[in-house]
């Protein structure tokens, strides 16, 4: 009996395991929710998004935590908000044919996340723009674009920002622009990065009310800077062009500025760094009212190809130490100094062609002590209304081509330091005239078509020996 009820209980275990295996599937109501995709579609004057990670409040998208999102659509009066408040927590925003406005407040507003990475989707055209266009708001602030943490712009898609209220991008930690094609409008400033802004690659064109492209903080130690390594960028501003807190650093790149402002109702400069500023390569073509290129402190120039246009100011000017060395290549249009230095200036290597309406090179302040030019190197030409080369201390020069003349008072000779011998002659031309050196064989040695009426020139090069200059039928000899 015991045996019998055994072999039962094992033949009832059996057929449960077989029914088991045989349970159909549970219903769709008690299946586990399926791994978000993080889209959001814009359309019918709503947004609309099945993750669970955005929460949507009328016309209003947030995302509430870390990860990767994508956004298409058209929206008017509509906002993407970021509020990922996990500790570091990264968020990637695909912009990916993006149309939306909002009159009164940023398309986008980052309130918190460790950082934002904007990728523009290739191939994508995205639209972004707060305000409206001839609307003067009384109490501007914001941009289109608005984050409290860090912002990278990456991508190979386009991407138009119309900052009507204010900015066109503001972020108030680093800002980085690594790819795309932008184009920004802005009432003030196109690109605000506070603490710093890196732009790497891409293509930027910006037209700003105020400064194009500025940082605004130094509170933290090495922050406040502006980098460049690469990409376009093209500004038209009524302030500066480029405008760092601390450090403008540039590497590489092509930056085309132009500035339209007053420089007696504010700075409208092209290129500014407050405490200094060091250039290493790149291409530039700066037109503006203000100094083309303005340092607060130390200024280096490396590198780079320069065009150079001052209305109403310098072409480059230094608060503190001017240096160029390695092989840069400038051409200087400028109404007052073509290069300037508080300090001292060197000139180490390099090819320079300037025209100034005040002097060419000048170096000091007049009772300050200081004011000693250095020439070492390079291939140096200069036409100014008034000094050819102002050294108020004095002027050292050991190499290099020079071949400079002024209407007014120059140096009489070099200074005692100098190694390499100089020629410095009464000798007088106008505007548009040709000033011609030669040795003694009657073998052209220097040239240069004067901008400005000159009575004085300064002539050096290694090697020099007797030398006949004429201008306008009139010559005189000279030896160093």
């Amino acid at each position: 009996m015991k045996r019998s009820f055994a072999l039962l209980l094992c033949i009832c275990m059996l057929l449960m395991l077989c029914s088991c295996g045989d349970k159909p599937a549970q219903s769709s109501e008690e299946t586990p929710a399926p791994v978000s995709d993080g889209v959001i579609t814009l359309s019918d004057g709503a947004v609309s998004s099945a993750d669970p990670r955005v929460s949507i409040s009328g016309k209003v998208a947030t995302l509430t935590a870390g990860g990767e999102y994508t956004v298409s659509g058209e929206l008017d009066g509509g906002q993407i908000v970021v509020d990922a408040a996990e500790d570091g927590a990264r968020v990637l925003l695909h912009l990916s044919g993006v149309t939306m406005t909002n009159e009164e407040a940023p398309c986008i507003f980052v309130q918190q996340c460790d950082k934002l990475k904007l990728i523009l989707d290739e191939g994508s055209e995205n639209s972004l723009c707060s305000g409206v266009e001839g609307v003067s708001y009384e109490e501007p602030s914001g941009a289109v674009i608005y984050s409290e943490d860090d912002l990278d712009v990456e991508g190979s898609g386009k991407l138009t920002v119309n900052g009507f209220i204010n900015n066109g991008i503001t972020c108030k930690d680093d800002l980085a622009i690594q790819g795309g094609e932008l184009t920004i409008t802005a009432a003030n400033n196109g690109l605000r990065g506070s603490e710093s802004v890196e732009i790497e690659a891409g293509k930027l064109t910006i037209v700003a009310g105020g400064d194009g492209v500025k940082s605004t903080s130094a509170k933290k130690e090495g922050k406040g800077y502006i980098s460049v390594s690469g990409g376009e960028i093209s500004v038209e501003a009524g302030g500066d062009g480029i405008a760092a807190e601390t450090q403008l650093l540039i590497s590489g790149g092509t930056v085309s500025v132009t500035t339209t402002g007053e420089p007696e109702l504010g700075s409208c400069k092209g290129l500014k760094g407050s405490t200094g500023v060091q250039i290493s390569g790149g291409t530039f073509t700066l037109d503006t009212t203000d100094h083309c290129i303005r340092s607060g402190g130390d200024a280096e120039i490396s590198g780079g190809s320069f065009s150079l246009k001052s209305s109403m100011g310098r072409g480059v000017s230094a608060w503190g130490t001017l240096r160029f060395s390695g092989e840069p290549s400038l051409v200087v249009d400028a109404i007052e100094d073509g290069l300037y230095s508080e300090t001292e200036l060197y000139i180490e290597g390099g090819s320079f062609n300037i025209a100034a309406g005040e002097d060419g090179i000048h170096a000091g302040q007049s009772g300050s002590g200081e004011g000693i030019v250095t020439v070492t190197g390079g291939s140096i030409l200069v036409s100014a209304y008034q000094d050819g080369i102002d050294a108020k201390i004095a002027l050292r020069i050991m190499g290099g081509d020079l071949l400079a003349c002024g209407k007014y008072k120059t140096p009489k000779t070099a200074s005692a330091e100098s190694s390499q011998g100089s020629i410095f002659a009464e000798l007088g031309g106008h505007a548009g005239s040709a000033l011609t050196i030669t040795d003694g064989s009657g073998t052209v040695i220097g040239s240069l078509n004067a901008v400005y009426p000159f009575t004085h020139v300064i002539f050096s090069r290694a090697g020099l020996g007797v030398c006949e200059l004429s201008c306008e039928g009139s010559s005189v000899s000279a030896q160093p």
